[in-house]
């Protein structure tokens, strides 16, 4: 017997043909649920520094690196699995030989006013990120990031609030049906020398067969090969809201404004009353990559149809 506490947010069916959907690969998977049962409850994290001491290596050779500079030394610095209802409040992490901070089923978290910079291993593997996964209910606010690979949220991340950030790095949907996430108030600026590309060693191959050419832009959403390789596409309602996102898209060149319309609600994968993939002219996007900057409102798969004066959509007072 499974006890519900609150509404699914998506059908369940008993299998994966049942609703009328072909094999995968000839094959009928079964539905499953992964309760969370008995967490670690309570647990708050305040006011410290950690880092990863590595002597052979130069802090320097890893900005805008996003290889693996030392494969053995991918130590996360905090991890929350199996946990709710906890936090980490005014942290700094300094170079951690991956993610500072990463969760795997974790739910009411508060991850708030902390400082992240640098990771050892930004490469192969999926390494070097700010990284919500598997993560419910939870806040991300106040947050200074520099030199990660980007922001994550991935596998079925849902009902969290990311308001009031301040990234070098992109807020990226990496696929596995994330959805109902709310980021606004947050200030992303994406230089020239943060892509794929930029790697030395032990690169990350995106899911496409190598470190590819295009920019990372200050969204990404998981479509086509790369999101099949790993989990299967970003799922629907991610909100974007009253943000300040600007990408430079040369060496020494302008940062371009992102999504610059402040009162326009931004929501993706989303047509007006249910999903929709991000498509050109009917066809879902093969890749996010080089589709960056494509106009996806108007039933193309970003419902923009509202505006809203307020400052937020989550606080009902704005303070800074």
């Amino acid at each position: 017997t499974i006890t519900l506490d609150k509404p699914l947010e998506f059908d369940v069916p008993v299998n994966s043909t049942s609703d009328g959907s072909p094999p995968i690969g000839g094959a009928t998977y079964d539905s499953k649920a992964a309760p969370l049962v008995d967490p670690v409850v309570g647990v708050g994290l305040e006011q410290f520094t950690l880092t990863q001491d590595m002597p052979n290596l130069n802090k320097a050779d890893a900005v805008h690196n996003y290889g693996n500079m030392d494969p053995r030394a991918q130590m996360h610095g905090i991890v929350f699995k199996w946990a709710a209802n906890s936090w980490v409040r005014g942290m700094r992490a300094e170079m951690t030989g991956s993610h500072p901070i990463v969760t795997e089923e974790a739910k009411n978290l508060q991850i708030v006013n902390n400082e992240l910079d640098g990771s050892w291993n930004k490469g192969k593997g999926g390494n070097g990120y700010f990284r919500g996964s598997r993560v419910w209910d939870s806040l991300y606010a106040g947050n200074t990031s520099r030199n990660l690979r980007h922001f994550t949220f991935q596998w079925s991340a849902s009902g969290n609030v990311v308001i009031g950030n301040d990234f070098d790095s992109d807020l990226n949907l990496h696929g596995g049906w994330e959805r109902n996430n709310l980021f606004e108030l947050n200030t992303v600026r994406v230089s020239y020398g943060h892509r794929s590309g930029n790697c030395r060693a032990n690169c990350g191959d995106e899911g496409g067969g190598g470190p590819d050419d295009s920019n990372w832009f200050p969204i990404w959403w998981g479509a086509g090969k790369k999101a099949v390789k790993w989990s299967g596409a970003t799922g629907a309602r991610n909100v974007f809201f009253n943000n300040t996102m600007t990408k430079q898209l040369s060496a020494n060149g302008p940062f371009q404004d992102y999504y610059p319309d402040k009162q326009r609600i931004y929501i993706f994968g989303w047509n007006g009353t249910g999903y929709q993939h991000l498509d050109i002219a009917g066809t879902p996007i093969p890749d996010w990559a080089k589709n960056e900057q494509r106009d996806y409102t108007n039933g193309r798969g970003i419902d923009a149809t509202k505006t809203d004066s307020a400052q937020s959509l989550f606080l009902k007072n704005v303070s800074r």
